[in-house]
């Protein structure tokens, strides 16, 4: 599994780029929150970054390539830009069409 946390309204780029890689497709959640764990203010109220997490159930032979397309399209090495992680699924049911 390769989820990736970018800004609000990346998330198709993030799976542009991730079809570029082999990906099929991917699931998108709306989320809030900041690395950074500083809060901003607007007229004295607190204001939470939106985020798009982005989770793409990959086979394991082409998981790599996802995240360094992913890395490059959307230069995550740049502070702010995102954060990509991976981690295994021991099964998967009701999908099809992912060896």
């Amino acid at each position: 599994m390769v989820v990736t946390i970018v800004d609000r309204g990346k998330a198709d780029a993030v799976l542009d780029a991730a079809r570029t890689a082999g990906s099929t497709g991917g699931t998108i959640i709306r989320a809030r929150g900041s690395a950074t764990g500083e809060t901003v203010t607007l007229f004295n109220l607190p204001v939470e970054p939106e985020k798009d997490t982005v989770l793409i159930l990959a086979p394991a032979a082409i998981e790599k390539k996802i995240v360094a397309a992913i890395y490059q399209s959307l230069s995550i090495d740049q502070p702010g830009a995102g954060i990509i992680f991976t981690y295994p699924v021991a099964s998967v049911y009701g999908l099809h069409g992912i060896d």
